[in-house]
């Protein structure tokens, strides 16, 4: 049996990336309900689409890589390979701060008498969807054009700067 990736490969990574959502959609729940605590289920939830997406678009990158007369091509799809992961995992990032801290760190937060945790737990759910979308953009840039990253580095410290200056009592 001569397993050979270009002419198999895009069938197995296809079978593959299904068999993560099927895992992800029905084998895993089965004994994640059987737990008291929600927070299994939704972290299940969440990694369905995620693993899916990556285990299908790094097979189709080793597809696109084993077939020789598209080799000026790789790098691009090398660097849309880098982009989807960098995107998929800020969005699984997202997820996680929107669905469980928000829910579990806001609930517990009222529950306690620290004034710490008040701010904190609003703060999180509130400007880190925002930071992580900022940096996610600044490692696209980074992929797809590193000479304009020193020259958004610069337009970021300055914008700082002005911010500082704006919220001065």
């Amino acid at each position: 049996f001569n397993f050979h990736i270009s002419r198999y490969g895009s069938f197995f990574w296809l079978l593959l990336s299904g068999f993560a959502f099927g895992l992800f959609t029905w084998i895993v729940p089965l004994f994640t309900r059987k737990t008291r605590t929600v927070i299994d289920d939704i972290i299940v939830g969440i990694l369905r689409i995620p693993v899916t997406i990556i285990v299908f678009v790094y097979g189709a990158l080793r597809v696109l890589q084993s077939i020789p007369q598209i080799e000026t091509w790789i790098t691009v799809a090398n660097k849309v390979y880098i982009f989807i992961i960098i995107w998929v995992i800020t969005w699984l990032i997202l997820r996680v701060i929107m669905d469980i801290v928000k829910r579990y760190v806001q609930e517990h937060a009222e529950q306690t008498e620290s004034n710490i945790d008040d701010v904190v737990a609003p703060l999180v759910t509130s400007a880190g969807p925002l930071f992580l979308v900022v940096i996610a953009s600044i490692l696209t840039i980074r992929v797809f054009s590193p000479e304009m990253l020193g020259q958004l580095r610069t337009v970021i410290g300055a914008l700082g700067l002005l911010l500082v200056f704006l919220f001065q009592e």
